[in-house]
């Protein structure tokens, strides 16, 4: 949301590619949490189109699909004026097509999943633009998740571990990575546990009307 609010609202007022693959895009949520934080600003209809028109939503839900989007999206982010790509999630298409686990599905799966990166990342140096993927994480007995959440996670009655959807190998292709934690229906922790810039970090985060609100009292060192 920030990167397409307008500079008077302390955003960057570009667009902004959200690749859907879950089919889980609100853009009522866009607008509460705009609405939120800059309640006299998107009070007319007019500012709250405009805020909208910066977020280009692209749906795919197979791992053809997503690999022709990422093909033809080069002209778009040059014609739009990009500051940020979402793809959420990589996880989901390639988990939906690759459940099995026999060594011919595996591979196919990591060459469908290094094509993915090596097409985002060619796209965020050559256009200097961030781009941001969620992925899925596992439990053991094949519960799956949209967010990432921590490695001791309860589930239920009986529990289970937790660990993230597409294991080591897709780990190392990010440059950053970030682990969210569900503590409470509004709480999460947020850790930074890899980053060029950054040592490893805990967060505590609100998430309300606004959007996710960072505690910087709870901040912790790993």
């Amino acid at each position: 949301m920030t990167t397409a609010l307008p500079p008077a609202c302390g955003g960057c007022g570009l667009g902004v590619v959200f690749i859907d693959t879950e089919a889980t895009f609100s853009a009522t949520r866009l607008v509460e949490m705009a609405k939120a934080r800059h309640s006299s600003h998107f009070s007319s209809p007019h500012t709250v189109s405009q805020l909208a028109a910066r977020v280009r939503v692209h749906r795919t839900l197979t791992s053809a699909e997503l690999e022709r989007l990422l093909v033809s999206l080069e002209e778009e982010l040059a014609e739009m004026g990009v500051g940020l790509v979402v793809v959420d999630s990589v996880a989901g298409p390639v988990r939906r097509e690759y459940g099995a686990r026999d060594g011919r599905e595996m591979a196919e799966r990591a060459a469908t999943l290094g094509g993915f990166t090596s097409r985002l990342k060619y796209l965020a140096e050559v256009f200097h633009v961030p781009v941001v993927v969620t992925n899925q994480v596992t439990a053991v007995g094949g519960v799956s998740h949209d967010v990432e959440k921590e490695s001791d996670w309860s589930g239920g009655s009986g529990g289970g571990h937790v660990t993230a959807a597409l294991g080591n190998t897709w780990a190392h292709c990010v440059n950053i990575r970030l682990l969210l934690n569900h503590l409470t229906e509004s709480q999460r922790t947020l850790t930074v546990e890899k980053s060029p810039v950054s040592p490893n970090k805990i967060f505590t985060v609100q998430i309300n009307e606004g959007g996710v609100v960072i505690d910087s009292s709870k901040l912790l060192k790993l």
